[in-house]
């Protein structure tokens, strides 16, 4: 092998090649060298595609629930006056309570204690909860001169709603010969509490 004369290049001398420079003699490779300095950062990638959702380990079970809506009476006594219609298709309940509520899945509760106001004799108390047509509960009791005078009432049932709507407690009082016999209800509670999901069982 010979180098060129005014050339770097090294060639192997042979057939053709006519070697006018010094002869060359190459070695073993030399040892490698020191690593050079780092380069500067390169510009930011792409961004890559999102990656599937993990697992939450915070998340509530299902039926959790997510809102509760109440209203309560006065601490006064509400008159219940007797309905001259109490018990036919055309009666008119009191409203005891009301509840505005959005769409969701429910469960409504309530109460109320019905008292008598001194009866000449028995009589009934009808009292349910409703949302618009449809009566989600019912309950009734009878009052009795000197008997049962106090007569408590609870209600609870499960409700959704598409729509936003009104949930009302009401209630109607059966009218006896004495024109100023009616009843009186006080402590009355409605609750509607909302769950994200609501499984009902027979």
């Amino acid at each position: 092998m010979c180098q060129l004369r005014h050339s770097h290049d090294l060639v192997v001398a042979g057939k053709g090649v006519t070697c006018s420079g010094p002869s060359v003699t190459i070695g073993a490779p030399g040892r490698a060298g020191r690593v050079g300095p780092k380069g500067d950062t390169g510009a930011q990638g792409a961004t890559g595609p999102q990656g599937a959702p993990g697992s939450n380990v915070n998340a509530g079970p299902a039926g959790a629930v997510s809102a509760i809506y109440s209203s309560q009476g006065a601490g006064s006594f509400l008159a219940l006056p007797p309905d001259p219609n109490f018990g036919s298709p055309s009666s008119a309940p009191t409203t005891i309570l009301s509840l505005q509520l959005p769409a969701g899945s429910y469960w409504i509760t309530g109460k109320l204690l019905a008292q008598s106001s001194a009866p000449a004799d028995q009589y009934r108390v009808d009292c349910d909860v409703v949302n618009g047509p449809t009566q989600l509960d019912f309950s009734n009791g009878t009052m009795q001169q000197s008997v049962i005078n106090n007569v408590p009432f609870s209600f609870g049932a499960p409700l959704t709603l598409a729509s936003p709507g009104t949930v009302v407690l009401q209630c109607d009082s059966e009218k006896k010969s004495a024109p100023s016999d009616e009843a009186i209800v006080l402590g009355a509670k409605l609750a509607a509490i909302q769950v994200q999901t609501l499984t009902q069982s027979q």
